[in-house]
């Protein structure tokens, strides 16, 4: 007989399917690696106007004054930007890391499964 028309056996079945599971949960920390953070992770102070979010999370009226109160100090913003940022691109690496570890062992799983199949 041909090679397709052999049945599944239970190991091929679980390689298998272990594999494409590890596969979309790659794809699913490459999802949440490339979801844009615009949440901080710690409270600024409430004159500090760093990003967009500081912009907008107050109301436009008091926009001039938190500027000037942040231009007082203007070190602070750029350690809050540089915290904020890098603390971002490390999770977005963890996450970016853990997504190829996912990968490779998806393709290992679903590679095996396949060469069980065809010789079992």
């Amino acid at each position: 007989g041909r090679v397709y028309d052999r049945p599944v056996t239970d190991a091929v079945a679980w390689l298998w399917w272990v594999g494409l599971c590890t596969a979309v949960a790659g794809v699913t920390l490459l999802g949440w690696a490339v979801c844009p953070r615009t949440r901080r992770t710690t409270e600024a102070p409430a004159y500090l106007v760093s990003y967009f979010g500081d912009v907008v999370a107050h109301p436009k009226e008091a926009l001039e004054d938190r500027l000037v109160r942040a231009l007082r100090a203007p070190g602070a913003s750029v350690v809050d930007q540089i915290y904020e940022v890098s603390r971002i691109a490390a999770t977005k690496y963890a996450l970016i890391r853990r997504a190829l570890f996912l990968f490779g062992t998806a393709v290992v799983l679903c590679a095996a499964a396949f060469l069980v199949g065809l010789t079992g």
